[in-house]
């Protein structure tokens, strides 16, 4: 099966954790779990995600305070919320900290393999749009070194 994506799942309870790693193996998803808000902090400053599932309710580092971290530290990723927590204040400030989208847990398979996909397209497409600026950026460079260098 090809390698669709690579994904941090974040809550705090186990064995959903464990259901949904299950669940997106078997479509083809790479997953890296953490049990908690502070786990989810050590695996964002060492690896690199194409997407981040996170449960907002967690004991001591919560799924806001990762959103704050991956917003401060511009993290190149897209982020989806699962959780319990459905109050307007608790979605609202997922948002605008920066979540692409909010499921409310307990979350149908279909929805949120959905959801994965096309947030993990979203992620893909964003990096390439940056790889193609970036080439355009160092083509006009070395086009203009050589039209100010060159000789007549």
């Amino acid at each position: 099966m090809t390698h669709k994506g690579n994904l941090l799942l974040v809550d705090d309870e186990r064995n959903l954790l464990l259901s949904m790693e299950e669940l997106l193996k078997l479509r083809g998803y790479q997953t890296t779990i953490a049990e908690g808000g502070q786990a989810a902090l050590d695996l964002l400053d060492t690896q690199d995600f194409d997407l981040v599932i996170l449960d907002l309710n967690m004991p001591h580092v919560s799924g806001h305070d990762v959103l704050r971290h991956i917003q401060e530290n511009q993290y190149s990723f897209t982020v989806i919320v699962v959780s319990g927590e459905s109050s307007f204040e608790a979605v609202s400030e997922a948002l605008k900290l920066g979540a692409y989208d909010y499921l409310r847990k307990p979350y149908a398979a279909d929805g949120l393999l959905t959801t994965i996909g096309n947030a993990v397209s979203k992620t893909q497409l964003e990096r390439q749009n940056k790889q193609i600026q970036k080439k355009l950026a160092d083509s006009e460079k070395l086009h203009r070194y050589i039209v100010e260098h060159r000789q007549t």
